[in-house]
């Protein structure tokens, strides 16, 4: 069961990079300047690679756990922020289902991202 978990949040990871990465590329080129939310899909491109790297690593050890922690809780808030103000501005003209799989589900699933790295930061600093 636990294997199962490691490979569904590994996953998971993958499919939030690919598409935190196609949003960023897509903002550059697009010329859509808004930084604040460029660097919340920077981190949470970060915590994703971290989030694997505890998953498969045996031994996770991780300088700066409360600097992270901070990092984190400031970038749920602000995808909460970001997702929600995506959700609520969509163009009724663009195809709906792809901005639902390249936005949308990846702005949601990042948030799960974080939580769980945030949860595992704080165990691992406390073990």
């Amino acid at each position: 069961m636990k294997a199962l978990l490691k490979i569904s949040l590994t996953l998971i990871c993958l499919y939030v990079f690919l598409a935190k990465t196609y949003a960023i590329v897509f903002s550059l080129v697009k010329h859509i300047g808004d930084w604040p939310v460029l660097l919340v899909d920077v981190v949470v491109l970060c915590a994703c690679v971290l989030l694997v790297l505890f998953l498969w690593r045996n031994r996770a050890n991780i300088r700066y756990g409360m600097i992270w922690c901070i990092l984190i809780v400031g970038a749920i808030f602000a995808q909460l922020y970001v997702g929600l103000f995506n959700f609520l501005i969509k163009d009724p003209g663009v195809d709906q289902t792809r901005v639902l799989w390249a936005f949308d589900l990846p702005n949601l699933l990042s948030l799960l991202i974080l939580v769980v790295l945030m949860i595992m930061i704080i165990k691992k600093r406390h073990d």
